[in-house]
Protein backbone atom coordinates (compact mmCIF):
# COMPACT_ATOMS: atom_id res chain seq x y z
CA UNK A 1 0.00 0.00 0.00
CA UNK A 2 2.33 2.35 0.53
CA UNK A 3 4.40 1.72 -2.44
CA UNK A 4 1.03 2.69 -4.25
CA UNK A 5 0.97 5.66 -2.10
CA UNK A 6 4.58 6.82 -3.70
CA UNK A 7 3.35 5.81 -7.09
CA UNK A 8 -0.23 8.25 -6.75
CA UNK A 9 1.65 10.95 -4.86
CA UNK A 10 4.02 11.21 -8.25
CA UNK A 11 1.72 10.76 -10.38
CA UNK A 12 -0.23 13.88 -8.88
CA UNK A 13 3.00 16.03 -8.33
CA UNK A 14 3.64 15.50 -12.10
CA UNK A 15 0.02 16.59 -13.22
CA UNK A 16 -0.41 19.01 -10.86
CA UNK A 17 3.15 20.68 -11.46
CA UNK A 18 1.88 20.98 -15.05
CA UNK A 19 -0.80 22.79 -14.35
CA UNK A 20 0.57 24.97 -11.79
CA UNK A 21 2.98 26.33 -13.91
CA UNK A 22 0.88 26.70 -17.34
CA UNK A 23 -1.60 28.62 -14.36
CA UNK A 24 0.71 30.92 -12.97
CA UNK A 25 2.59 31.44 -16.62
CA UNK A 26 -0.74 32.44 -18.30
CA UNK A 27 -1.85 34.44 -15.23
CA UNK A 28 1.49 36.76 -15.42
CA UNK A 29 0.30 37.22 -18.68
CA UNK A 30 -3.22 38.36 -17.69
CA UNK A 31 -1.84 40.59 -15.15
CA UNK A 32 1.01 41.99 -17.43
CA UNK A 33 3.67 41.31 -14.85
CA UNK A 34 6.78 39.20 -14.41
CA UNK A 35 6.57 36.09 -14.46
CA UNK A 36 8.97 35.32 -11.77
CA UNK A 37 6.85 37.93 -9.48
CA UNK A 38 4.02 35.14 -9.84
CA UNK A 39 6.64 32.48 -8.80
CA UNK A 40 7.60 34.42 -6.30
CA UNK A 41 4.40 35.36 -4.61
CA UNK A 42 1.45 32.61 -5.24
CA UNK A 43 3.62 30.07 -6.67
CA UNK A 44 6.34 30.07 -3.40
CA UNK A 45 3.21 30.60 -0.80
CA UNK A 46 1.24 27.27 -2.66
CA UNK A 47 4.89 25.37 -2.41
CA UNK A 48 5.14 26.21 1.42
CA UNK A 49 2.29 24.54 2.30
CA UNK A 50 3.55 21.47 3.36
CA UNK A 51 6.72 23.24 5.41
CA UNK A 52 4.10 25.35 7.15
CA UNK A 53 1.67 22.50 8.23
CA UNK A 54 4.62 19.78 9.29
CA UNK A 55 6.55 22.92 11.60
CA UNK A 56 3.51 24.21 12.94
CA UNK A 57 1.94 20.50 13.87
CA UNK A 58 5.32 19.77 15.20
CA UNK A 59 5.78 22.55 17.33
CA UNK A 60 2.32 21.49 18.85
CA UNK A 61 2.88 18.33 19.49
CA UNK A 62 6.05 19.59 21.26
CA UNK A 63 8.65 18.78 19.07
CA UNK A 64 10.44 22.00 18.27
CA UNK A 65 13.75 20.71 17.11
CA UNK A 66 11.60 19.10 14.27
CA UNK A 67 10.00 22.61 13.48
CA UNK A 68 12.71 24.12 13.32
CA UNK A 69 14.72 21.67 11.37
CA UNK A 70 12.74 20.93 8.89
CA UNK A 71 12.54 24.75 7.46
CA UNK A 72 16.14 24.78 7.60
CA UNK A 73 16.76 21.43 6.02
CA UNK A 74 13.89 22.60 3.42
CA UNK A 75 15.29 25.67 2.13
CA UNK A 76 19.02 23.75 2.19
CA UNK A 77 17.02 21.07 -0.42
CA UNK A 78 15.31 23.69 -1.88
CA UNK A 79 19.04 25.38 -3.50
CA UNK A 80 21.37 22.40 -3.59
CA UNK A 81 18.70 20.32 -4.83
CA UNK A 82 15.88 21.42 -5.82
CA UNK A 83 17.46 24.26 -7.87
CA UNK A 84 20.45 22.66 -8.87
CA UNK A 85 18.87 19.97 -10.76
CA UNK A 86 16.48 22.86 -12.67
CA UNK A 87 19.97 24.09 -13.77
CA UNK A 88 21.18 20.86 -14.98
CA UNK A 89 18.07 20.51 -17.36
CA UNK A 90 18.09 24.07 -18.31
CA UNK A 91 20.66 27.12 -17.67
CA UNK A 92 18.93 29.83 -16.41
CA UNK A 93 20.12 33.61 -16.63
CA UNK A 94 19.32 35.72 -13.65
CA UNK A 95 17.29 39.21 -14.01
CA UNK A 96 18.86 42.73 -12.56
CA UNK A 97 15.82 43.16 -10.66
CA UNK A 98 16.36 39.61 -9.03
CA UNK A 99 20.00 39.67 -8.61
CA UNK A 100 20.04 43.39 -6.99
CA UNK A 101 16.46 43.14 -4.89
CA UNK A 102 14.92 39.32 -4.56
CA UNK A 103 18.56 37.46 -3.52
CA UNK A 104 19.70 40.44 -0.91
CA UNK A 105 16.11 39.75 0.30
CA UNK A 106 16.74 36.27 0.61
CA UNK A 107 20.26 36.91 2.44
CA UNK A 108 18.52 39.61 4.33
CA UNK A 109 15.87 37.49 5.97
CA UNK A 110 18.52 34.05 6.22
CA UNK A 111 20.29 36.18 8.29
CA UNK A 112 18.19 37.92 10.45
CA UNK A 113 16.54 33.95 10.75
CA UNK A 114 20.27 32.95 11.99
CA UNK A 115 20.57 35.61 14.61
CA UNK A 116 16.99 35.06 15.85
CA UNK A 117 18.20 31.71 16.49
CA UNK A 118 21.16 32.58 18.63
CA UNK A 119 19.57 31.79 21.79
CA UNK A 120 17.97 28.30 20.28
CA UNK A 121 14.55 29.87 21.24
CA UNK A 122 12.32 32.04 18.72
CA UNK A 123 10.08 34.20 20.70
CA UNK A 124 6.74 35.64 19.35
CA UNK A 125 8.19 39.40 18.55
CA UNK A 126 10.42 37.87 16.15
CA UNK A 127 8.45 35.71 14.65
CA UNK A 128 5.75 39.13 14.20
CA UNK A 129 8.92 41.11 12.86
CA UNK A 130 9.37 38.03 10.18
CA UNK A 131 5.84 38.56 9.23
CA UNK A 132 5.68 42.11 9.08
CA UNK A 133 9.11 41.52 6.38
CA UNK A 134 7.86 39.28 4.44
CA UNK A 135 4.51 41.76 4.39
CA UNK A 136 6.64 44.41 2.88
CA UNK A 137 8.55 42.60 0.57
CA UNK A 138 5.09 40.91 -0.95
CA UNK A 139 3.91 44.53 -1.43
CA UNK A 140 6.47 45.85 -2.92
CA UNK A 141 7.33 43.11 -5.52
CA UNK A 142 3.62 43.25 -6.49
CA UNK A 143 3.90 47.07 -7.17
CA UNK A 144 7.29 47.27 -8.44
CA UNK A 145 6.67 44.86 -11.29
CA UNK A 146 2.60 45.49 -11.78
CA UNK A 147 1.77 46.60 -15.93
CA UNK A 148 5.55 47.66 -16.16
CA UNK A 149 6.13 44.87 -19.28
CA UNK A 150 4.39 44.32 -22.03
CA UNK A 151 3.11 40.95 -23.20
CA UNK A 152 1.23 42.06 -26.24
CA UNK A 153 3.02 39.30 -28.35
CA UNK A 154 1.67 36.38 -26.21
CA UNK A 155 -1.71 36.76 -24.61
CA UNK A 156 -3.44 33.73 -23.52
CA UNK A 157 -7.47 33.02 -24.02
CA UNK A 158 -9.24 33.45 -21.10
CA UNK A 159 -10.18 35.54 -18.22
CA UNK A 160 -8.02 36.12 -14.82
CA UNK A 161 -10.07 34.24 -12.73
CA UNK A 162 -9.92 30.69 -15.00
CA UNK A 163 -5.78 30.92 -14.59
CA UNK A 164 -6.04 31.42 -10.66
CA UNK A 165 -8.25 28.63 -10.73
CA UNK A 166 -5.92 26.75 -12.43
CA UNK A 167 -3.14 27.79 -9.71
CA UNK A 168 -5.78 26.45 -6.87
CA UNK A 169 -6.26 23.51 -8.68
CA UNK A 170 -2.20 23.17 -9.13
CA UNK A 171 -1.16 23.76 -5.87
CA UNK A 172 -3.63 21.65 -3.93
CA UNK A 173 -3.30 18.59 -6.27
CA UNK A 174 1.01 19.06 -5.98
CA UNK A 175 0.36 19.30 -2.18
CA UNK A 176 -1.59 16.15 -2.03
CA UNK A 177 0.93 14.47 -4.07
CA UNK A 178 3.81 15.60 -1.70
CA UNK A 179 1.62 14.44 0.84
CA UNK A 180 1.04 10.88 0.19
CA UNK A 181 5.04 10.68 -1.58
CA UNK A 182 5.82 11.61 2.63
CA UNK A 183 3.14 9.09 4.48
CA UNK A 184 4.87 6.58 2.10
CA UNK A 185 8.03 7.36 2.36
CA UNK A 186 8.11 7.21 5.91
CA UNK A 187 6.70 3.78 6.43
CA UNK A 188 8.60 2.63 4.05
CA UNK A 189 11.65 4.20 6.02
CA UNK A 190 10.28 2.81 9.12
CA UNK A 191 9.38 -1.07 7.55
CA UNK A 192 13.73 -0.79 6.54
CA UNK A 193 14.53 -0.24 10.58
CA UNK A 194 15.50 3.71 9.32
CA UNK A 195 16.22 6.07 12.46
CA UNK A 196 13.76 8.92 13.34
CA UNK A 197 16.46 11.57 12.96
CA UNK A 198 17.44 10.16 10.01
CA UNK A 199 13.56 10.15 8.38
CA UNK A 200 13.57 13.84 10.04
CA UNK A 201 16.55 14.75 7.52
CA UNK A 202 16.02 13.27 4.44
CA UNK A 203 12.21 11.83 3.91
CA UNK A 204 10.79 14.69 5.50
CA UNK A 205 12.84 17.90 4.61
CA UNK A 206 13.11 16.69 1.19
CA UNK A 207 9.31 15.68 1.35
CA UNK A 208 8.16 18.95 1.84
CA UNK A 209 10.34 20.51 -0.68
CA UNK A 210 9.09 18.28 -3.84
CA UNK A 211 6.45 21.13 -4.19
CA UNK A 212 8.99 23.12 -4.74
CA UNK A 213 10.88 20.27 -6.81
CA UNK A 214 7.74 19.84 -8.89
CA UNK A 215 7.25 23.33 -10.21
CA UNK A 216 10.87 23.95 -10.70
CA UNK A 217 12.08 21.07 -12.45
CA UNK A 218 8.29 21.73 -14.55
CA UNK A 219 9.23 25.34 -15.46
CA UNK A 220 12.48 24.50 -16.24
CA UNK A 221 11.20 22.24 -18.90
CA UNK A 222 8.81 24.07 -20.42
CA UNK A 223 11.51 27.09 -20.51
CA UNK A 224 9.49 29.49 -17.83
CA UNK A 225 12.89 29.64 -15.33
CA UNK A 226 11.75 32.61 -14.13
CA UNK A 227 8.59 31.33 -12.52
CA UNK A 228 11.23 28.52 -11.85
CA UNK A 229 13.95 30.76 -9.65
CA UNK A 230 10.73 33.10 -8.45
CA UNK A 231 9.78 29.75 -6.66
CA UNK A 232 12.87 28.67 -4.87
CA UNK A 233 13.65 32.42 -3.98
CA UNK A 234 10.21 32.78 -2.67
CA UNK A 235 9.71 29.58 -1.09
CA UNK A 236 12.75 30.08 1.04
CA UNK A 237 11.38 33.93 2.26
CA UNK A 238 8.36 32.25 2.73
CA UNK A 239 9.71 29.42 4.81
CA UNK A 240 11.43 31.72 6.84
CA UNK A 241 9.17 34.59 7.35
CA UNK A 242 6.14 32.98 7.03
CA UNK A 243 6.35 29.63 8.67
CA UNK A 244 8.82 30.55 11.53
CA UNK A 245 6.76 33.72 11.77
CA UNK A 246 3.49 32.34 12.11
CA UNK A 247 4.68 29.32 14.72
CA UNK A 248 5.87 30.93 17.67
CA UNK A 249 2.60 33.35 16.97
CA UNK A 250 0.31 30.51 17.51
CA UNK A 251 2.00 28.30 20.14
CA UNK A 252 1.87 31.99 22.58
CA UNK A 253 -1.94 32.00 21.93
CA UNK A 254 -1.85 28.22 23.12
CA UNK A 255 0.24 29.27 25.87
CA UNK A 256 1.40 32.81 27.09
CA UNK A 257 4.73 32.20 28.16
CA UNK A 258 5.28 29.63 25.11
CA UNK A 259 8.10 29.95 22.71
CA UNK A 260 10.15 27.67 19.79
CA UNK A 261 12.56 26.05 21.79
CA UNK A 262 15.09 23.46 20.05
CA UNK A 263 18.77 23.00 19.63
CA UNK A 264 20.05 22.76 16.21
CA UNK A 265 23.64 21.45 14.73
CA UNK A 266 25.66 24.42 13.93
CA UNK A 267 26.29 22.17 10.45
CA UNK A 268 23.12 22.69 9.52
CA UNK A 269 22.99 26.35 9.98
CA UNK A 270 26.63 26.94 8.23
CA UNK A 271 25.53 24.26 5.28
CA UNK A 272 22.31 26.59 4.71
CA UNK A 273 23.84 30.01 4.72
CA UNK A 274 26.79 28.77 2.06
CA UNK A 275 24.53 27.29 -0.11
CA UNK A 276 22.46 31.16 -0.58
CA UNK A 277 25.78 32.64 -0.08
CA UNK A 278 27.45 30.58 -2.40
CA UNK A 279 24.76 30.76 -4.95
CA UNK A 280 24.59 34.51 -5.31
CA UNK A 281 27.76 34.55 -5.26
CA UNK A 282 28.27 32.12 -8.45
CA UNK A 283 25.53 34.03 -10.16
CA UNK A 284 27.49 37.56 -9.70
CA UNK A 285 30.58 36.48 -10.88
CA UNK A 286 29.54 34.75 -14.06
CA UNK A 287 29.28 37.20 -17.55
CA UNK A 288 26.02 36.56 -17.82
CA UNK A 289 24.69 35.84 -14.86
CA UNK A 290 23.52 32.19 -15.08
CA UNK A 291 23.79 29.26 -12.82
CA UNK A 292 24.49 26.74 -15.55
CA UNK A 293 24.97 23.38 -15.63
CA UNK A 294 28.41 22.41 -14.21
CA UNK A 295 27.51 24.89 -11.13
CA UNK A 296 24.48 22.25 -10.93
CA UNK A 297 26.17 18.99 -10.73
CA UNK A 298 28.52 21.11 -7.91
CA UNK A 299 25.79 21.51 -5.82
CA UNK A 300 24.01 18.09 -6.08
CA UNK A 301 27.42 16.50 -5.19
CA UNK A 302 27.68 19.05 -2.36
CA UNK A 303 24.14 18.01 -0.74
CA UNK A 304 24.13 14.01 -0.68
CA UNK A 305 27.58 14.70 0.70
CA UNK A 306 26.25 16.64 3.11
CA UNK A 307 23.50 13.99 3.45
CA UNK A 308 26.31 11.06 3.74
CA UNK A 309 28.12 12.95 6.49
CA UNK A 310 24.46 13.65 8.67
CA UNK A 311 23.81 10.14 8.20
CA UNK A 312 27.08 8.97 9.44
CA UNK A 313 29.02 11.61 11.21
CA UNK A 314 31.96 9.35 11.79
CA UNK A 315 32.82 8.77 7.78
CA UNK A 316 35.02 11.79 7.97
Amino acid sequence: MNYVKLIIGLILLTGGAHVLVEGSKNLALKLNIRPIVVGLTIVALATSFPELLVSLTSALKGSDGMAVGNIVGSNIANIALVLALAAIIRPFKVERQTLFFDFPVLLGITGLFCIFILGGELIWQEGIILLIVLSAYVIYCIKSSAHKSNFQNEKPHGSKLKYFIFVIIGSVVVIGGAYLLVVGGVDIARSWNISEAVIGLTVLAIGTSLPELAATVTAAIKDQNEIGIGNIIGSNIFNFALVIGIVPCVLVLKDPSASLKFELPWLDVIMMLAVVAVLYGLIWITREKKFGRIAGVCFLISYFAYIIYRFNPGII
